[in-house]
């Protein structure tokens, strides 16, 4: 018989006094496989019956991840009662998948639930879950002072009441390890912060548009590596050629508000508002926002034109090798790296910088973020069928770069087409999404041997790319609000790789702090 879960709401009463902008208490820091969990919370801000309680692992907590574990603060997944206090209690009594927690480290989240990601009201200090409680320290309690006497009477929780209703005070927890000067901005104080940086971003934008575009570039290229964003992008790296100007437009922005913002999180802010400054206008078309709500990324130790050189994504990558290099430096599986990909709807390529002559871009309209880089890439239709035979025409070239005197830039094979009589290009990665690509039909140079469409008789046309891939394509060719939403989700993801959430750092906003993933394993921070 499945071992599950129960979560029962109850009364308590403690003994200590601390902030009230803690919210969570662990009953001890270690537990045996199968012992019960008790997650003391306050919620007084606004509580909401769709806020719950759940149970990450202590360095993969995400908001757009699902926990291992959860229930809504009301007691289970079906209540729809609004909760200002009381116990969640991770017991064997009743069927819920992801019980017993499996011998591990572990953080309880406390969040609001949300159409867009979840909103981490708090996270907990990280507790373990092992064989045998010889295996804890102290036997798994808190150590004194932290430990205070708690009173657990097994009565109905207390719901939300107009009236005002004392909340008891939670036991203080153990101190952040992170240093004083790195202490978290209070919540209030960094949504003002960054709502000050986002309009200042804005307004670099009104003035030179193209930013909008080199923003999204240039996050990429500092994210890309595996270890996460860290402000620094080499620039003798011909491959990061043009990204100069836009890290350099960024310089008093980043001193304006350094203290408590690092150059990478000025970065990660600047590309989100660039893609939200792509979107149609408020009546024009669909748009979303890209909340920015993790802060806290380091910044290399060398100069931002300088530091880290990670090999970045080839642009004559077969299909399989496109879904292996996003999946080794972001962890995206196929979804994500097409909807990432979607950013080239934005921008252009410029062959002076990389070879590649595509000075309108990868879509007619350039300078609006939306699902039309799928569009011209899949065609409409009920079946594969359709969505390959009825395609826009594509034909590969050739740019011969020998004539860009005093530069290295190699010739380039690319493909061309002339949507509403618009000159764009895709690049054989493009292609590879919706194009089994690979070493039996391209080579080396980028050149490819068959056809994207057919359209004469006999002709060796290029089979739809075999991965699940091409469906995903296929999904955001036919719907614009799956894309965005999917883009939004994949950003957030790949701006956060390297990093995991400082535990307590979180506010009612949802905006937390960011620790490095060995920096949080070493101190147990995260």
């Amino acid at each position: 018989m499945k071992i599950s879960i129960l979560l029962k709401l109850v009364t308590v009463g403690i003994a200590a006094s601390v902030s009230a902008a803690q919210t969570l208490q662990l009953s001890r820091l270690c537990f045996e496989i199968g012992q019960e969990i008790a997650i003391i919370f306050q919620n007084g801000r606004n509580p909401s019956s769709t806020d719950w309680i759940g149970l990450y692992p202590h360095d993969d907590i995400n908001p757009t991840e699902e926990p291992l574990i959860w229930y809504w603060t009301c007691g289970n997944q079906d209540c729809d009662v609004a909760m200002a206090r009381g116990t969640v209690m991770f017991s064997q009594n009743d069927p819920i998948e992801g019980w017993p927690l499996s011998p591990g480290s572990y953080r309880a989240v406390l969040a609001k639930d949300d159409p867009m990601f979840y909103r981490f009201i708090d996270i907990s200090v990280a507790f373990r879950v092992v064989n045998s409680l010889q295996e804890c320290p102290n036997n798994g309690l808190l150590p004194e002072p932290t430990r205070a006497p708690v009173s657990i009477s097994r009565q109905t929780a207390v719901p939300v009441s107009t009236t005002t209703v004392p909340v008891p005070p939670l036991a203080p927890q153990p101190a952040s390890t992170l240093p004083p000067s790195t202490a978290p901005t209070t919540r209030t104080r960094m949504s003002e912060i960054i709502a000050s940086a986002k309009a200042d971003i804005i307004e670099l934008i009104n003035e030179k548009p193209v930013l909008r575009a080199l923003y999204l570039r240039m996050i990429f290229h500092d994210c890309v590596g595996g270890t996460g964003c860290d402000g620094c992008i080499n620039t003798e790296n011909p491959d990061n050629g043009g990204l100069g100007s836009s890290m350099g437009s960024l310089r008093e922005i980043e001193r304006r508000y350094g203290p408590d913002l690092s150059r990478a999180d000025i970065w990660v802010l600047a590309s989100f508002v660039g893609v939200e400054q792509a979107m149609p206008a408020e009546g024009d078309g669909e748009r979303i926002d890209l909340p920015f709500h993790f802060y806290g990324r380091e910044d290399c130790d060398d100069r931002l034109d300088r530091g880290p050189d990670p090999p970045l994504c080839s642009p004559n990558l077969g299909t399989d090798e496109v879904l292996e290099y996003f999946a080794r430096h972001f962890d995206f599986d196929a979804r994500e790296t097409g909807a990432i990909m979607g950013g080239h709807t934005i921008g252009v390529a410029r062959r002076n910088i990389l070879g590649f002559d595509g000075p309108f871009g990868w879509v007619p309209n350039n300078t609006r973020f939306d699902n039309e880089y799928y569009r011209e890439l899949v065609g409409e239709g009920p079946t594969d069928r359709f969505q390959v035979e009825w395609a826009p025409q594509w034909r590969q070239i050739e740019i011969n770069n020998t004539e860009l005197n005093g530069t290295d830039v190699p010739n380039r094979w690319q493909w061309e087409g002339f949507p509403n009589g618009r000159r764009v290009v895709m690049l054989n990665s493009d292609v590879a999404l919706v194009r089994q690509l690979d070493s039996a039909n391209m080579e080396e140079s980028g050149f490819v041997s068959c056809k994207f469409v057919s359209r004469a008789p006999g002709e060796s046309v290029c089979p739809a790319s075999r991965n699940i891939i091409f469906s995903e394509m296929v999904r955001y060719r036919n719907n614009n609000t799956v894309f965005l939403e999917d883009f939004r989700d994949a950003m957030v993801k790949m701006t956060n790789v390297g990093y995991t959430v400082d535990g307590g750092s979180c506010d009612e906003d949802g905006i937390c702090r960011l620790v490095r993933r060995a920096q949080a394993n070493s101190t147990g921070s995260a």
